[in-house]
């Protein structure tokens, strides 16, 4: 069972789509616990309804009602796919309505339930020798990647390198601007001071906080013509931002996910911190 407020066109959607396409039927019986309102339901809701061999809608059950229809269904293995992140039902978690609970996709972290038994990662995103056991959840290490990234589109495709024809190197970082702090953007203009000629691109909504970002590198010594900032746009035209980067910048210390995924996609490589 799979228990998610994002079976709708969302970022989690997009990363989870895939695995419910591969599920091996003859081992496993699919039940999508919905908590998408009618109103936001769209063409990816309408996908897992396909993918779901049981499909219930729990936007109007409480907490309590939601747990008892899980037994109901005997459900033996329940999946969080939200964490902490808006709508979530972690309070259905904390009931204990599966024998086997687990968090995946929202984000690679953890909630705090003892209630909830694994958390899937990766070897990448939690090295056993580093991160340990800090969880209160066990993590569970796929052997490949916590990801299952679809890009959902064939094109554009990835470009040679932008520096080539625009004659000065780009870095970028097309990340939610709500992950870019004061100390990154520090860290970003210790870059641009190093690298002659070069640019910043981002993402940001026009108003304060571009004022303040482009306030924070003035008094780092970068220029407001040194750096381009986009508004969100349709995905296709985002992907096509791409082609003007030469080397991604990851956000600390909440790193950029499907974002590096989509750089990837598209040719781009990213520095990032551990």
């Amino acid at each position: 069972g799979y228990v998610s407020a994002d079976f709708r066109r969302h970022v989690v959607a997009r990363n989870i789509l895939p695995l419910f396409h591969h599920h091996d039927r003859s081992q496993f019986e699919i039940f999508c616990y919905s908590n998408v309102l009618p109103a936001n339901a769209d063409e990816y809701t309408e996908k897992f309804r396909r993918y779901a061999n049981v499909w219930r809608g729990i936007e109007v059950l409480s907490d309590s009602q939601a747990a008892d229809l899980i037994r109901q269904d005997r459900i033996d293995i329940l999946v969080d796919l939200a964490l902490h992140t808006a709508k979530n039902r972690l309070l259905v978690f904390a009931r204990k309505p599966a024998p086997i609970q687990v968090t995946f996709a929202g984000y690679p972290g953890s909630t705090g339930l003892d209630t909830i038994d694994y958390r899937l990662t990766d070897p990448y995103l939690d090295p056993p020798e580093i991160t340990g056991d800090r969880y209160s959840e066990i993590s569970f290490r796929l052997p490949d990647s916590f990801w299952c990234f679809d890009p959902v589109a064939n094109d554009p495709r990835a470009s040679p390198l932008p520096a080539q024809s625009r004659g000065f190197f780009t870095f970028g970082s097309l990340n939610g601007i709500c992950k870019v702090n004061n100390h990154i953007l520090r860290l970003w203009a210790k870059v641009l001071r190093n690298v002659d000629r070069s640019r910043l691109m981002m993402l940001s909504p026009k108003g304060n906080s571009t004022r303040a970002l482009l306030e924070t590198l003035q008094q780092e010594g970068i220029t407001p013509d040194r750096i381009e900032f986009f508004s969100q746009r349709p995905r296709h035209e985002y992907l096509e931002l791409y082609h003007r980067i030469d080397l991604g910048l990851d956000t600390l210390p909440y790193n950029g996910h499907s974002t590096s995924l989509d750089s990837f996609w598209m040719g781009v490589p990213v520095i990032t911190l551990v």
